[in-house]
């Protein structure tokens, strides 16, 4: 009978409009916005600033286009079951395979980077060093018991996290304007377009929450698509003005430059806090490495759970979120350990070929499917996304040439 009232009030209580655009950001702005600078500027924040619109103008168009499918049926569907309605075998193993490689890569990258950080914090608060493993463990038994107790109290501890990123966020911004050069930030080199789409298009990836947040927000039809277009405006706001601020600090070229961090893989908070000497910048942006890897880790965990208990068909209990907490991070905690600099590996990865498939290509074919192959001619079904098949094609085309780029790029 205990359980029963944990599951009601964790498990089915419902939530908000305001935190399901938090969720949805946090989950985003981890991947997204750390590497931002450093992986842009060889290209120029101009060029970037057009990428950065047309992958969330395209990102957008398929966040819609699997809403239109969820929404078709009565159930709340998780890709999955969207999967299994609407492709054959081919298409639900495609669906399978590249969400579980994709979001296994961001959750591995994610407690890689986010043990580093709490080995930090550990050693500087208390004296005592630990090892980087143990900070990913840590990690991992925190993020992993907020995500058993379900999508409410991951949304309330979000909130913490992402209030907490905002302020290190807008701290680091305004205490660099000083530091500001016009100069950085008139490179303008379109050569590198093409290399930076798998890692923009990825800051967009909140797909994989839909499904939750549908469910969170009660099947409210109009809250999830405000959700949504909410959620990409942020986004592309926040990316564009990230971007702006810390090409125009970090130099192209010199020791602790653009050009040096890359070729280390380094975020941009390790050449800012070389260039502006604070203690309190040194801080903050180690916090706020902190606070948007674990936002991050937070939205893809709970997304993943829902996505493993609806193709396995267990129940919503708290006895088989916890076996799926344990299916979830022990595999990528190992792999976090096992693969050296693993962070930018995982990105690139999760960029390329799986997140066209994921985020591209399965959207596409699920409304080509209900759009024309079913009778979608009932009062609720909704098009979200208008063009017809040219929209439908010129989406499954444009996924098919990055992704077919990614794999010439590597084998090359």
């Amino acid at each position: 009978q205990s359980v029963g009232v944990l599951n009601s009030v964790f498990l089915e209580k419902k939530g908000g409009l305001l935190g399901s655009v938090l969720l949805i950001c946090g989950s985003s702005l981890g991947v997204g916005i750390l590497p931002l600078p450093i992986l842009t500027g060889h290209a120029g924040f101009f060029p970037t600033s057009v990428i950065f619109t047309l992958c969330c103008l395209f990102m957008t168009i398929t966040a819609l286009l699997f809403l239109e499918s969820s929404l078709f049926f009565s159930d709340n569907k998780n890709f999955t079951s969207l999967a299994k309605k609407t492709l054959n075998k081919t298409g639900q193993f495609a669906v399978f395979f590249s969400f579980i490689f994709l979001f296994y890569s961001l959750t591995t990258a994610y407690l890689a980077k986010g043990g580093e950080l709490v080995s930090l914090f550990y050693e500087k608060y208390t004296s005592v060093p630990i090892p980087n493993w143990s900070g990913s463990v840590l990690l991992a038994l925190v993020s992993g018991t907020l995500i058993f107790l379900g999508p409410f109290i991951v949304d309330h501890i979000n909130r913490l996290f992402m209030a907490g990123f905002l302020l290190t966020y807008f701290f680091l911004t305004f205490a660099g304007v000083q530091h500001f050069h016009v100069e950085n930030v008139q490179r303008i080199d379109w050569n590198y377009s093409l290399f930076m789409i798998p890692f923009l298009i990825t800051s967009f990836g909140y797909h994989n929450l839909l499904s939750s947040i549908r469910e969170y927000l009660g099947n409210d039809k109009k809250k999830v698509l405000q959700a949504i277009l909410i959620s990409g405006s942020i986004l592309l706001l926040v990316y564009n003005f990230w971007t702006f601020m810390f090409q125009g600090i970090i130099p192209y070229e010199g020791e602790f430059s653009i050009t040096n961090s890359f070729m280390k893989g380094e975020i941009v908070t390790q050449p800012l806090t070389h260039l502006i000497r604070s203690p309190w910048i040194q801080l903050s942006a180690e916090y706020m490495a902190f606070f948007a890897i674990i936002t991050s880790l937070l939205g893809v965990g709970l997304s993943i759970i829902d996505f493993l208990a609806d193709m396995l068909k267990v129940e919503k209990s708290f006895k088989m979120r916890l076996v799926l907490c344990i299916v979830l991070f022990f595999p990528t905690l190992l792999f976090s350990q096992l693969i050296p600099g693993v962070f930018f590996k995982a990105l690139e990865l999760a960029g390329g070929v799986a997140c066209m498939v994921v985020f591209g290509i399965i959207p596409a074919c699920m409304s080509w499917v209900v759009r024309y192959r079913r009778d979608s001619s009932h009062g609720h079904f909704r098009q979200l996304v208008p063009g017809g098949k040219p929209m439908l094609i010129l989406v499954m085309g444009l996924a098919s040439s990055l992704i077919g780029y990614e794999i010439v790029k590597n084998l090359g």
